[in-house]
C-alpha cells in the first residue's frame, strides 16, 4: 500500500470514525433525565406492564429499575409494605447505575424516617453526597427527599431553603410531582408559622402540578393542606368542598390518623360556616372507629374539632372538656407549651370558649399569655386571632378603652400580616420571573445545542465523503481536488455559521416579545390581587362594624330604658341636679343611638325611617343650623323650589352637614356656598355648590371610597362621604359630584319625588297611654340586662308581665299559664326557634294574637308584627304595644329576615 493510501485512511478514521461515537455518547447522556421524567409519567398499569416484561438487554435492564423506582415512590403514601417490597426489588437489580442507586437512597431515607428505624438520620443525611449524580432529575429528587427529613425533624428553616433549591433543580427537568412536592414544602414552612396568606400560593401551585401526575395521592395531600389555609382566610366554603373531594380517597381511608384529621377539618369548617348540624356526631363516630388504632397524639385532632363545634353551638362548658382531654393526651400546659403545635390550634378557642362560660378574667390572662408567646416581629395569624378575642374579652369586662385598643392592635396585625403576603408575592414574582428567564436560556442553550448538533452532523457526512473520494483517487489528482474540497467546506461552514446567526437572532426576538407579554400578564394580576384584598378587608369591616352595631343598641336600649324609669321614680324631683344627671344619660344614649345608625348607613344597613317632606321648608328651617356649622367667614345661599320626598330626616341632615363641613374644609380663608333645590325631572335635585379649592382628578375618582382621605391622619376617617353616597343610595338616589382644581365642587344630591300628605291620626303620637292595665304581655329576650329593665318597663304600663330568655322557655310558661294578649320578643335568639318562629308557633293557636318585634339589626318584618328598633324609649315601647293591640292580624307572618 503506497504512502498516500495509509494517509488517506488515517485521515479517514480521524475525521468520520471517532467523532461519530463521541456524539452517540454525548446524545446518552442528555437524555438520561428525559428517561426518568418519561418513566414517571405512565399509568400504574403502564408501570406494571414495564416490570413484567422480560429485560433482554442493558436498557431494557435500566427501564425496569427505574419503573420499580417509581412504584415504590408512589406506594409510600398508601402502602409502607408495597413501597419497601418494590425498592427492595429494584436494589437486587441495581449494579452500577449511580443514578439509580441515589434514588433507591432517597426513598429509603423516606421509608426509614417514616417507620422510626434505626438508622434513618445516617440514611438520609447521605443525600448530601448529591455529588456522585450529574442528573438533574435525580439531584431534584434527592433535594426533595432532604427537604421533607429535615422538615420533620423541625428544621424548619433548613428545610425552606432545600425546598428553594430542589424547585431550582425541578423547574429544569419540568418534572410536575417534584415542582408540586416543593411547593407544597413551602406552604408547610409558613402553615408552621400560621402565616396562611403566604402559605395558600405555593399550595395552589402544588395542587396545580399535582393535577398533572398520573396518580392521586399528592394531590390529596395538597388538598388537605390547601383546605386548612382557605378555612384560617375565611374561604371556609372552597375548604369545605376540597375536604369532601379528599374524604374518600385511598390515602385517606388507610390511615385512621388521616380519616380523624380529614373528619376534624370538616367539623371545624362547618362550625365556621355555622353548619353544625351532625357534625359533631359524624366526627364522634369517626373518634369510635379509629380509637384503638391511632396514638394519643393524633387522637387530639379529634377532641379539638369536639371543641370548635360545641364552641360554634354556645357550649362552652363541653368545648371546654374536650380542650382539657386535648392537653391531657399531649402531655402539655397552657402556661409553658403555647408554641406546641397542637395547642396552637386551640389556644384562642379555649379562650372563647372561657369567655363564654363567664371566666372573663381567665379568659383575659390566657389571651395575654398567648400574645406574649408570638415574637414581636413575627406575627402571624393566632395573633391576629388573640387581638381580636382579647377586644371582645375587655369589653365583656367592661374595658372599653382596653378592647379599643385590642382591635386598633389587631387592625394593624392584619395589616402587616397582608403586607408581610404581599412583599412575599413580588419577591416570589420575581424569583420565577428569574427561573423563567433562567429557563429561557437554557432552552436557547438547547436549541443553539441541537443546531450546532445537526449542522456538525452534516459537515461530518460531508467531510466523510469528501475524504473516502480523495482516499479513492488521491494518487491521481490529489492536490486539485484536495484544494477544491478545503474551500467547499469552508463555504457550506460560512453559510451554517450565516444561518444559525439569522435563527439565532429570531429566536432572540421572540422570547423578548414572549417576556413582555408575561410581564404585562403579571402586573395586571398584581392589581387584580391588590383589589381583591381591598374587597376583602372592607367585607371583613362591613361584619364587624354590622356586628358591633347590634351588641351596642342592645345596650343603648338598657340605657334609654332605664334613664327613662329613672325619670319616672324621681318624680316629682326636688334636686334639679338629679333631673338634669337623667336627662344627660338619655342624651347620651340618644347620641350613642346616632353613631349606631352613622356606622350601620356606612355598611348600608341602616334602618332608615322615611317620612314625607317638603324639602323647601325643610331647608329654610335648617338654614340656621347650617350657618351656624360652616361659621361666620363663609356666606351661605339658600335657594329652594317647592319639592317633597320621603326620605329619613334626620339622616338627609347629617348628610348635608357632611357636605358642608367638606366645602369650609375647602374654602380655609372663607368663600360662598350656594345651596339650590330644584326639580329635575320625578326627582327633586339638591346642588351644594363652593368655590374653594377643588380636588384633582385622581381624588375625585377615590372621593366616596370608604378611608379614602386628603386630610391628616389624626384629622379624618375618610369615612364621611362614604357615608354620605351610602344613604343616597339606600334612599333610592344617586350623589354626583363635580370639581377641578381651583374650580371648585359641586354636590348634587338626587332623591325620588313623593306627594306631599298631611300627619294622619296615627302618625300623632298621644300624650297618654291607651294600654289597658288588665293585659298580660310576655316579653322574651336572650340577655338578661334587656329582658331586666323590659320588665319594669312593661310592669308601668299593665299588671301582668311574664318573662322568658328563649322561644323554648317562653312556650313552656305558656303551656302552664295559657296564652298571654300580647308578645314582646327579640328576633335574633339563641336555640332552634327565634322570635319570629315564637310569633308564628303562638299565631298557629290564636292568629290574632298582637306581636312586637325587637332587634338591634335592620329587619323587613312582616306587616302583621310591629317592629320595634333597638335602642327605644319608653314611649316608643308604649306605642308600638298600642299599635300592636289596635291591629286585626289577619294570617301568620310568612317570612321575615331574622
Amino acid at each position: 500500500m503506497s504512502m498516500s493510501c495509509k494517509v488517506a485512511c488515517i485521515v479517514f478514521a480521524c475525521c468520520v470514525l471517532v467523532p461519530t461515537k463521541l456524539l452517540a455518547v454525548q446524545a446518552a447522556h442528555r437524555t438520561e433525565h428525559s428517561l426518568w421524567s418519561q418513566t414517571r409519567a405512565l399509568t400504574e398499569s403502564e408501570l406494571a406492564a414495564l416490570v413484567s416484561r422480560e429485560a433482554t438487554s442493558k436498557e431494557a435492564q435500566t427501564a425496569r429499575i427505574r419503573a420499580l423506582l417509581t412504584q415504590s415512590d408512589r406506594a409510600i403514601n398508601r402502602s409502607v409494605v408495597d413501597a419497601t417490597r418494590y425498592l427492595e426489588e429494584a436494589e437486587a437489580l441495581i449494579t452500577t447505575q449511580e443514578d439509580a442507586s441515589v434514588v433507591a437512597l432517597a426513598i429509603r431515607c423516606q421509608l426509614a424516617h417514616r417507620q422510626s428505624l434505626p438508622g434513618a438520620a445516617q440514611t438520609c443525611q447521605q443525600l448530601t453526597q448529591n455529588d456522585r449524580s450529574q442528573d438533574a432529575f435525580v439531584q431534584a429528587f434527592a433535594m426533595t427527599t432532604r427537604m421533607y427529613y429535615l422538615y420533620r425533624e423541625g428544621s424548619h428553616q433548613e428545610s425552606i431553603n432545600a425546598a428553594e433549591h430542589a424547585l431550582s433543580l425541578a423547574m429544569v427537568v419540568d418534572d410536575p410531582a417534584l415542582i408540586a412536592s416543593a411547593h407544597n414544602m413551602m406552604g408547610l414552612y409558613f402553615s408552621t408559622r400560621l402565616r396562611p396568606r403566604m402559605s395558600v400560593p405555593h399550595y395552589e401551585i402544588a395542587l396545580e402540578q399535582a393535577s398533572r401526575v398520573p396518580y392521586a395521592e399528592l394531590k390529596t395531600i395538597t388538598q388537605l393542606n390547601l383546605a386548612s389555609s382557605y378555612n384560617y382566610l375565611g374561604r371556609s366554603r372552597e375548604a369545605l368542598t376540597m375536604l369532601y373531594e379528599s374524604r374518600g380517597s385511598q390515602v385517606v381511608q388507610i390511615y385512621p390518623t388521616r380519616r380523624l384529621v380529614v373528619q376534624s377539618m370538616i367539623g371545624q369548617v362547618r362550625a365556621a360556616l355555622g353548619e353544625t348540624d351532625g357534625a359533631e356526631e359524624n366526627l364522634q363516630r369517626v373518634i369510635d372507629e379509629v380509637g384503638e388504632t391511632v396514638l394519643p397524639d393524633g387522637m387530639t385532632y379529634g377532641y379539638t374539632g369536639l371543641g370548635v363545634i360545641q364552641l360554634a353551638e354556645n357550649r362552652p362548658l363541653e368545648a371546654l372538656d374536650n380542650f382539657d382531654m386535648v392537653l391531657a393526651l399531649s402531655g402539655k400546659s397552657l402556661e409553658t407549651d403555647l408554641d406546641y403545635s397542637r395547642i396552637q390550634l386551640m389556644a384562642v378557642p379555649y379562650a372563647r370558649a372561657l369567655r363564654m362560660a363567664d371566666r372573663l378574667a381567665e379568659a383575659r390572662d390566657l389571651v395575654l399569655r398567648i400574645i406574649a408567646s408570638v415574637p414581636g416581629d413575627q406575627p402571624d395569624q393566632q395573633l391576629l386571632d388573640a387581638y381580636l378575642e382579647l377586644a371582645v374579652t375587655l369589653e365583656a369586662l367592661g374595658d372599653s378603652e382596653g378592647a379599643k385598643a385590642a382591635n386598633e392592635e389587631a387592625t394593624r396585625v392584619e395589616s402587616t400580616l397582608w403586607d408581610a403576603s404581599f412583599k412575599y408575592q413580588v419577591e416570589r414574582l420575581s424569583v420565577s420571573l428569574e427561573s423563567d428567564r433562567r429557563a429561557l436560556e437554557l432552552a436557547r442553550a438547547q436549541e443553539r445545542e441541537v443546531a450546532l448538533l445537526s449542522l456538525a452532523q452534516r459537515e461530518s457526512r460531508l467531510r466523510r465523503q469528501t475524504w473516502i473520494i480523495g482516499a479513492m483517487i488521491i494518487a491521481v489528482i490529489a492536490l486539485f481536488f484536495s484544494r477544491r474540497a478545503q474551500k467547499r467546506i469552508a463555504d457550506a461552514q460560512r453559510s451554517a455559521s450565516l444561518a444559525l446567526e439569522d435563527q439565532v437572532r429570531e429566536r432572540t426576538r421572540e422570547m423578548e416579545d414572549e417576556m413582555a407579554l408575561r410581564m404585562t400578564a403579571e402586573v395586571d394580576r398584581i392589581k387584580l390581587t391588590e383589589r381583591v384584598m381591598e374587597g376583602e378587608k372592607l367585607r371583613a369591616m362591613g361584619q364587624l362594624t354590622a356586628g358591633v352595631a347590634h351588641d351596642f343598641n342592645n345596650l343603648m336600649t338598657v340605657v334609654t330604658l332605664g334613664a327613662n324609669q329613672l325619670k319616672d321614680d324621681l318624680l316629682p324631683v326636688e334636686n334639679p341636679d338629679r333631673a338634669e344627671t337623667i336627662d344627660n344619660i338619655r342624651q347620651a344614649a340618644e347620641t350613642g343611638a346616632k353613631i349606631t345608625r352613622g356606622l350601620l348607613a356606612y355598611v348600608r344597613e341602616q334602618p332608615l325611617n322615611p317620612e314625607y317632606l317638603n324639602l323647601d321648608e325643610f331647608l329654610r328651617e335648617s338654614t340656621a343650623l347650617f350657618r351656624n356649622t360652616i361659621g361666620e367667614r363663609i356666606v351661605l345661599d339658600v335657594e329652594a323650589a317647592p319639592c317633597s320626598v320621603l326620605v329619613d330626616k334626620a339622616q338627609l341632615t347629617t348628610a348635608l352637614l357632611n357636605v358642608l363641613l367638606n366645602a369650609r374644609e375647602a374654602m380655609p380663608e372663607g368663600g360662598r356656598i350656594t345651596l339650590t333645590l330644584s326639580a329635575f325631572g320625578d326627582q327633586a335635585r339638591i346642588q351644594i355648590r363652593d368655590n374653594g379649592v377643588g380636588m384633582a382628578p385622581h381624588v375625585l375618582e377615590q372621593a366616596t371610597e370608604p378611608f379614602f382621605t386628603t386630610k391628616q391622619h389624626e384629622e379624618g376617617s375618610g369615612l364621611g362621604l362614604s357615608m354620605v353616597f351610602g344613604f343616597a343610595r339606600q334612599s333610592n338616589g344617586d350623589l354626583h359630584i363635580e370639581s377641578a382644581l381651583g374650580g371648585g365642587t359641586t354636590v348634587t344630591f338626587f332623591l325620588p319625588m313623593a306627594e306631599a300628605r298631611t300627619a294622619s291620626a296615627s302618625d300623632v303620637s298621644t300624650a297618654s297611654s291607651n294600654v289597658p292595665r288588665a293585659v298580660r304581655i310576655l316579653a322574651v329576650d336572650d340577655r338578661p340586662s334587656v329582658l331586666r329593665v323590659l320588665k319594669r318597663s312593661l310592669s308601668r304600663m299593665v299588671d301582668t308581665v311574664i318573662c322568658a330568655t328563649n322561644a323554648t322557655e317562653a312556650l313552656a310558661m305558656i303551656e302552664q299559664q295559657g296564652l298571654p294578649d300580647c308578645v314582646v320578643t327579640d328576633i335574633v335568639m339563641p336555640g332552634e326557634i327565634d322570635g319570629v318562629g315564637l310569633v308564628r308557633t303562638l299565631r298557629q293557636r290564636s292568629p290574632s294574637l298582637p306581636a312586637v318585634l325587637m332587634s338591634g339589626y335592620a329587619r323587613d318584618i312582616d306587616d302583621e308584627c310591629v317592629y320595634l328598633q333597638k335602642p327605644f324609649s319608653y314611649d316608643q315601647l308604649e306605642r308600638a304595644i298600642e299599635e300592636a293591640l289596635s291591629r286585626e292580624v289577619e294570617s301568620v307572618p310568612a317570612h321575615a329576615n331574622g
